[in-house]
């Protein structure tokens, strides 16, 4: 019967708002680098030369997993630091629902 080890890649990102704007944004995503290979740190590099890594690894993807860690009524200057007029008038923003997490399973024989 074949065995597999399992691999698990976290991206998230959060909720910006820019300068000017009265709308909130998605950041650009984060990806934090699977801890059993490449330590557990951040990945600053391009998403894709990872998966080109991790592919050239024995890495095959098996699912993508998304989730929503947000809650509603968030203050704008939580957000920001600068709440250029929002919060002046007293107004929370709710996110709740916002996918902000995903869970990349990857899956290789063991050896």
């Amino acid at each position: 019967m074949q065995k597999w080890e399992y691999l698990y890649v976290n991206r998230w990102r959060g909720i910006e708002r820019k300068k000017g704007q009265d709308v909130l944004s998605a950041s650009k995503w984060n990806t934090l680098k699977p801890n059993t290979e490449m330590d557990g740190e951040e990945w600053s590099g391009e998403f894709l030369a990872l998966l080109n890594e991790l592919g050239d690894r024995g890495w095959e993807l098996i699912s993508v997993t998304p989730g929503s860690g947000c809650c509603g009524g968030v203050n704008p200057l939580d957000i920001s630091g600068d709440a250029d007029g929002i919060s002046s008038y007293g107004v929370t923003i709710d996110v709740a629902g916002f996918t902000n997490l995903e869970l990349w399973t990857f899956k290789r024989p063991k050896e």
